[in-house]
């Protein structure tokens, strides 16, 4: 079980797990409101009331998802020996990558930059998930699995 604190380090192999758990259970939650959506007649007053109850749901969830990767980058990041305010370099690609999703949805021109920049976006995933963390002792602890 992962401890929710910013403190030690954290492998690539517990990072990749935590973050397939995570994107999953996003995931799952948005296609629940998303299907609540389709079957609820959101003509009526009662349809929309249901449906923003349910939208309003959603937000702990985004919210608990947040910060639990953010979690796990720092501690990846410590792994690498490296400070955890690096990970502060990531809010505005994320900014970018949301801009031009928005903008996206509006031109169908666009689309082609969307599907660019979403790959660019796995990047920096990519990087912490095969970039082998350093060996041995560093300033944020032992070697993984150690005491």
């Amino acid at each position: 079980m992962i401890k929710l604190t910013l403190q030690g380090r954290l492998g690539r192999k517990e990072y990749g797990y935590w973050s397939l758990l995570l994107t999953l259970i996003v995931t799952l939650s948005a296609c629940i409101v998303t299907m609540m959506n389709n079957t609820l007649v959101c003509s009526t007053f009662l349809g929309r009331l249901v449906f923003g109850i349910l939208a309003l749901s959603f937000i702990p969830v985004i919210a608990w998802a947040l910060i639990l990767a953010t979690t796990l980058i720092i501690r990846r990041l410590h792994d690498f020996d490296w400070n955890g305010w690096t990970a502060l370099l990531v809010i505005p690609y994320a900014c970018l990558i949301l801009l031009v999703g928005t903008f996206a949805n509006e031109a169908v021109d666009l689309r082609f930059a969307l599907t660019a920049v979403q790959f660019l976006a796995l990047l920096p995933q990519l990087v912490l998930l095969l970039m082998p963390g350093t060996e041995g002792l560093n300033r944020f602890g032992g070697e993984i699995g150690q005491p």
